[in-house]
């Protein structure tokens, strides 16, 4: 689900099967390059930040490759993170331009469809599917 916390309002929800991966996307407010950060939803409705990748300039970022940290064409990994969160607070910037990459092919600008500055939760919610064609309707 995207919720819209600023204005009370549910922008987004969709029921999907699990192990569940999507992304974020955002234009660095300084490099002007993107950065992706990867999240997985598992069966428990739990998300877990699985990775990270931007753009390395070579100075500011870490300097290691290896397994968790590796760096294909200039952008930088930062793999095996798997941190698990409640949520994804995102605080909106019509200058990062966030993004929600569903299955990487389906993009969703938050931008678009909120004020500059306001926050987006972004969760996983389990529940029943008679609940979730209840507020399908009721949307």
């Amino acid at each position: 689900m995207i919720y819209n916390d600023s204005a009370d309002d549910l922008l987004y929800f969709q029921r999907i099967e699990t192990p569940y991966i999507f992304k974020t996307e955002i234009i660095h407010s300084v490099h002007l390059t993107k950065v992706y950060e990867t999240f997985e939803i598992n069966s428990n409705g739990i998300i877990s930040v699985v990775n990270t990748s931007f753009y390395d300039i070579g100075w500011g970022s870490p300097g290691m490759d290896g397994e968790i940290i590796h760096q294909t064409d200039n952008v930088l990994y930062i793999n095996e993170i798997d941190k698990e969160i409640n949520f994804i607070p995102l605080r909106v910037s019509y200058f990062t331009q966030p993004k929600l990459i569903l299955n990487n092919e389906h993009e969703i600008p938050i931008y678009k469809y909120v004020r500059d500055n306001d926050r987006v939760d972004i969760f996983s919610l389990k529940m029943k599917f008679v609940e979730y064609l209840y507020r399908l309707i009721l949307k």
